[in-house]
Order: C-alpha cells, then sequence, then structure tokens
C-alpha cells in the first residue's frame, strides 16, 4: 500500500474555494467523488482513495497568538492505494490541477 500526503493552504480567496471544486471535478472525471467543497472523498480508477479534509498545520498553531488576523484554512489531500503507477498518476493530477490555478501546496514528508 502507497500514501501520497499534500498539503494545501488556503487563505479564504474565492479562486482557491473554486480551485477545490475544480479539483472535485477532474477527479470525478476518473472516478466518483462525494462531499462538499472542502471536505470530500473519491475513488480514482477503481484502485485509488483520495480524501480531502480539513487538516491542521504545525505552522498554523503557531500563529493562534494573533486572533485578529484572518486564519488560513489547511486541506490535507492524501492519497491512497496499492499499485505505484496508479498512485504516480493521481499524485500527478492532484498536483498539475492545484498548481494551475494557484492553490499553494506542498508534499508531507509522514
Amino acid at each position: 500500500m502507497f500514501r501520497v500526503v499534500y498539503e494545501a493552504v488556503l487563505r479564504g480567496l474565492p479562486e482557491e474555494l473554486e480551485c477545490l471544486s475544480n479539483l472535485y471535478r477532474v477527479l470525478s472525471t476518473k472516478g466518483m467523488c462525494i462531499g462538499s467543497q472542502t471536505m470530500f472523498i473519491c475513488s480514482y480508477r477503481d484502485s485509488i482513495i483520495i480524501k480531502v479534509t480539513p487538516h491542521s498545520s504545525k505552522y498554523i498553531q503557531g500563529m493562534q497568538l494573533y486572533r485578529d488576523v484572518a486564519q488560513p484554512l489547511t486541506i490535507a489531500i492524501v492519497i491512497e492505494g496499492g499499485g505505484a503507477d496508479d498512485i504516480i498518476d493521481a499524485t500527478t493530477t492532484v498536483y498539475d490541477t492545484a498548481k494551475s490555478c494557484g492553490l499553494s501546496i506542498r508534499l508531507l514528508s509522514e
């Protein structure tokens, strides 16, 4: 079983939420997705599970002292599956889709 985790930070811009909707649409073309705009789960090519959920970041937790400043929303994008080729295809699709619409995304080590 392979697992890849991305972290995306949303600052509350409408374009960022539209980007998540776009990711939902792209993943739905190769599988089936259920959920809301900021939290959903997808099957991808019948062998990969992709989970998009709110996530608490260590960096963001350190900013809790600044209550008056708008806090960004951190999203975890978890891609799990058994086939290496399918994982690479899914991670490439997620990364390219997020980057093409300007979403800040980074790979996490687990």
